[in-house]
């Protein structure tokens, strides 16, 4: 056994992914729960009251009120499905989201990723709404992993132009992979009501930045579109 793991408790071993400062906080008070409900299914997940205020400032302000969210400790999630929420509790507890194995290029596997890259885009949004940027930025690595793998998925778009802002970072980098798309334009006659027609109005634009500069289309950068982090 070396030093690093004879000085550990059973606990750190478990997580060994934790840092020291949230071992901190769970050392004060880990019996200390509240409950996050996932709106779309009712789905109840009970975690840490000192990680979800930690890592959002929201459930932070929302928990330690005196409005029902305090009272009762639990913080309902409009909108949000159990799959969303789920890799948001696992994201508290890891830093991190598991992507599964899609088999890329199979017809499960297309059909898995589509899934995937909706969860994720809500998980994007719903941590917007936390106030949580290192989680946007886990799902917005996440959604970029998939479409590399498996190819870009349409369906998606609306409900992210749905539910983005113009300046959202989330709505910029999609915007931006289309329109490093070489066949985007043959795409948008052929499905001319899956576009939202703010995104054909972004990649235009994109394209005129490019063509007056004389650039061309590069590829992605990621870091572009993080969320700052403090």
């Amino acid at each position: 056994m070396s030093p690093r793991t004879r000085g550990q408790t059973s606990r750190e071993r478990f997580f060994p992914i934790l840092s020291h400062k949230l071992w901190l906080i769970l050392e004060s008070q880990s019996n200390e729960v509240v409950t996050l409900i996932a709106g779309k299914e009712d789905k109840k997940f009970t975690v840490h009251k000192q990680f979800a205020c930690f890592y959002s400032p929201v459930l932070k302000a929302a928990f330690n009120s005196g409005f029902i969210e305090g009272q009762t400790q639990e913080y309902t999630l409009e909108y949000s499905s159990t799959a969303a929420v789920n890799l948001l509790v696992e994201w508290l507890y890891r830093q991190e989201i598991t992507l599964p194995n899609l088999n890329s290029g199979s017809e499960e596997g297309i059909e898995r990723g589509l899934r995937l890259t909706r969860h994720l885009a809500e998980l994007w949004i719903l941590a917007d709404k936390l106030l949580m940027p290192g989680l946007q930025n886990s799902a917005l690595k996440g959604i970029h992993r998939v479409q590399t793998m498996n190819g870009i998925f349409l369906a998606n778009l609306p409900y992210i132009y749905e539910n983005t802002t113009a300046e959202s970072p989330l709505r910029r980098y999609t915007a931006t992979l289309f329109a490093g798309i070489w066949d985007t334009a043959k795409l948008f006659k052929e499905f001319p009501g899956v576009f939202p027609p703010e995104m054909v109005l972004e990649v235009a634009i994109i394209w005129g930045n490019a063509l007056q500069n004389r650039n061309s289309m590069n590829p992605i950068h990621l870091a572009e579109f993080c969320v700052p982090e403090q």
